[in-house]
């Protein structure tokens, strides 16, 4: 594994800090290297006061670690005064390490300095000019530059003042924040390039994302991806830490580290609860529900916002004689048109995560009706010529329309077709067992009436 050197200040709290960068190098495959700056006084309501670490004992500690390890990456967070930047700047320009992201980490939440204000003009002139990538958030950016940012041309100013400073890249954290997203805005002195990720919102105030975010890009650039790459590889690492924070104190929530390899397991637990699913389909003979497209059932992870967070069966379901079988084993991003339709659903009813398409027929829906199922429709004419071509557009077109002004979870959503456009019924549940437990249900129904016919 690749070593990746933290040069930041300690939170006793676990949340910010070299804590937060040692956690995500280690969820990120790298090894993590520290030198501690400063000793804080904080916890999950804010920094108190702050405990300063004699100048030699950190050149010391960069530089015994120099001595015995490769250090592939470094990345710079709280240095508090001018003396330490002193000693950060001469190991740089000795070591000449290939990687170096600075977090500029000036004030905390609660106000309290984490550079004093005297050493800010140094930081800017001698040690921006050793950075790779400088990340300051909206806040930084202003203290870095000098005058209130108030729009987009003034974001776009601070980024070009900064470039001046001597870094290759400025990366502006939450340059624009909605209900929804989050942008991120990189200026490499040519181009502006925006990175948008979806706004978790979980909490007023996530700790230690700033410190996370930029670790993360710093992992990612060392494994070989370039910037914009590793941009967008650590805001998904981000807001994957971000889905489960931890209540560890009274004040702000904390980011869940583990919450990668948690991931790693639901994901392992969708596949086979889609693969359970399946075999009890085949087994409740449900061949005459396929479809003339053929079927597929899909599985979204928790919160998942992309396709590639959705499990299905590549090449679908398909109906062979009086059976069902599948081409693949299911796979996550493999099912553009269920997968779109789940995480418009997604979108009203979160708990709503798993589905499967069969065919349509009066009877069907009638039956539907008969079992107490909450059925929604929608109108394929009345959809927008724009939306018809695109790919997966129609499904969440027609969701939407069909949920837009609902308040109970659908069970069942039907469109009658249109030209090239073949009728499909829609059964939804909260996880694949739900799901495969309705289909069961309609063809038992449909198999009585036909006996009792």
């Amino acid at each position: 594994m690749k070593n990746v050197l933290t040069i930041a200040g300690y939170d006793p709290s676990g949340g910010a800090g070299i804590q937060a960068d040692l956690k995500t190098f280690s969820a990120l495959e790298t090894n993590g290297l520290s030198v501690s700056t400063a000793l804080t006084v904080q916890n999950s309501r804010g920094v108190f006061s702050t405990a300063e670490i004699d100048e030699d004992i950190i050149s010391k500690q960069l530089n015994t670690l120099a001595t015995d390890i490769d250090i592939h990456a470094i990345k710079i967070g709280m240095l508090y005064k001018e003396s330490v930047i002193k000693v950060v700047v001469s190991f740089l320009e000795k070591k000449a390490c290939p990687i170096v992201v600075l977090d500029p980490i000036l004030i905390s939440k609660n106000g309290f300095w984490l550079l004093k204000e005297s050493a800010i003009s140094f930081l800017i002139k001698h040690l921006f000019p050793l950075a790779t990538i400088v990340t300051p958030n909206i806040k930084e950016a202003q203290m870095l530059c000098h005058f209130e940012i108030k729009n987009d041309n003034d974001i776009r100013k601070s980024a070009s003042i900064m470039k001046g400073y001597g870094p290759k890249y400025v990366l502006i954290k939450g340059s624009s924040v909605t209900p929804d997203t989050v942008t991120d805005l990189l200026y490499n002195g040519h181009n502006f390039m925006s990175f948008e990720t979806t706004n978790m919102n979980v909490h007023p105030y996530l700790h230690g994302t700033g410190c996370a975010f930029a670790s993360a890009i710093t992992a990612y650039m060392v494994k070989g991806f370039d910037i914009h790459e590793s941009i967008k590889k650590a805001q998904s690492y981000l807001r994957l830490i971000s889905l489960s924070p931890i209540e560890l104190g009274k004040g702000n929530y904390y980011l869940n580290h583990l919450g990668i390899l948690q991931r790693d397991a639901e994901k392992y637990a969708i596949i086979s609860e889609l693969k359970s699913a399946f075999l009890k389909l085949s087994q409740g003979r449900i061949a005459e529900l396929i479809p003339e497209v053929q079927s597929n059932m899909v599985f979204a992870m928790n919160k998942a916002v992309s396709i590639d967070e959705i499990a299905g069966f590549p090449g679908r379901i398909a109906k062979i004689d009086d059976s069902i079988a599948y081409v693949a084993v299911p796979e996550f991003g493999k099912s553009r048109h269920m997968a779109s339709m789940i995480l418009a659903v997604m979108h009203y009813f979160p708990h709503c995560r798993s589905a499967i398409n069969i065919k349509f027929s009066k009877r069907i829906i009638e039956i539907c009706e008969k079992l107490g199922y909450t059925i929604y429709s929608f109108d394929r004419k009345d959809e927008p010529e724009e939306d018809k071509n695109k790919d997966g557009k129609t499904l969440d077109w027609g969701v939407n329309q069909a949920l837009a002004k609902v308040q109970k979870a659908p069970d069942v959503i039907y469109d009658t077709g249109a030209h090239g456009k073949e009728p499909m019924v829609r059964v939804i549940g909260q996880n694949p067992s739900d799901v495969t437990e309705k289909i069961i249900s309609i063809k038992n129904a449909i198999s009585n009436d036909s006996n009792n016919n």
